[in-house]
C-alpha cells in the first residue's frame, strides 16, 4: 500500500502551524521574563501573585530575580554590597589580612558568589535580630569548618559602601574601593567551638558578658 505524498499547501501549512506555536511559546517566555525583571524589586501584590504562579518555571530557568541587587545602579546610600568574613583561631582581629571572606576562591560571576552575597545581605538584613543573625552565623561557621578544617574564631557581616566622587582624584588607598575604610560591620560575633564540634555564637553587640573564644579548646 503506498503512502500519500505531501503536497506542497500540506507542508506550507505545517510550517505556519509550527511557526504559530514557537512565536506564542516565545511570547509567553518573554511574558515571564518581564514579569521577572519588573518583579524583583517592590513589587506590587499582583506582581508578587503572578510570580508566585511563575516561579516553577522561573527557576527552572534561573529568571527567578529574588534578591538580585540590579537596582544597585542608583548611586544612593542604600546601593551597597554586604559580605561575610570569618577569622580563623589564634590569628589576630586587628590584621586585616587574617580574615577570610566568604567566598574565599574562585570568579566573583559565579553562582556560588552570588549565593554569599545573596546570604550576606540576608545576614544584614536580620542583624537587629539576634537569634536570627546567630542561627545564619552559626550554620556559616560549621560550613567553613567542615570545608576547610579551619577553627573559625569570629565571624562578621560587612557593609560595603560606595565611593565618594572626589576619591577618584584622591590618595591611592582613597581610591582603591576595597579599602578598608570603605567597610562598615553590621553585625559581628565571637565564635565558640565544643570537643563535639558544636558550634556557638555569641554576637558582640549584645548585653551578655563578651569573653574571646578559647582557641585551645579541642
Amino acid at each position: 500500500m503506498s503512502s500519500q505524498a505531501t503536497t506542497p499547501a500540506d507542508a506550507n501549512s505545517m510550517t505556519s502551524s509550527v511557526r504559530g506555536f514557537v512565536s506564542l511559546a516565545i511570547f509567553i517566555h518573554l511574558c515571564f521574563v518581564f514579569l521577572a525583571i519588573t518583579s524583583n524589586v517592590e513589587p506590587s501584590l499582583l506582581q508578587q501573585r503572578l510570580l508566585l504562579v511563575a516561579r516553577p518555571y522561573a527557576q527552572l530557568l534561573n529568571i527567578d530575580l529574588s534578591f538580585t541587587p540590579y537596582h544597585l545602579t542608583h548611586a544612593t546610600i542604600d546601593d551597597v554590597d554586604h559580605r561575610i568574613e570569618v577569622l580563623p583561631a589564634g590569628k589576630m582581629s586587628t590584621d586585616e589580612d587574617n580574615w577570610v571572606s566568604m567566598p574565599d576562591v574562585g570568579w566573583r560571576g559565579t553562582e556560588r558568589y552570588a549565593r554569599y552575597q545573596r546570604l550576606a545581605s540576608m545576614m544584614a538584613y536580620f542583624s537587629a535580630e539576634e537569634d536570627t543573625a546567630a542561627l545564619l552565623a552559626e550554620s556559616i561557621c560549621k560550613n567553613f569548618l567542615e570545608q576547610s578544617s579551619i577553627t573559625p574564631q569570629r565571624i562578621r557581616c560587612r557593609k560595603h559602601l560606595l565611593q565618594n566622587r572626589s576619591s577618584i582624584n584622591g590618595l591611592a588607598a582613597d581610591r582603591d574601593p576595597f579599602a578598608q575604610q570603605y567597610f562598615r560591620d553590621v553585625y559581628t560575633a565571637n565564635v565558640l567551638v565544643g570537643a563535639d564540634g558544636q558550634i556557638n555564637v555569641v554576637p558582640t553587640g549584645s548585653a551578655q558578658e563578651m569573653a574571646q573564644p578559647d582557641t585551645n579548646r579541642k
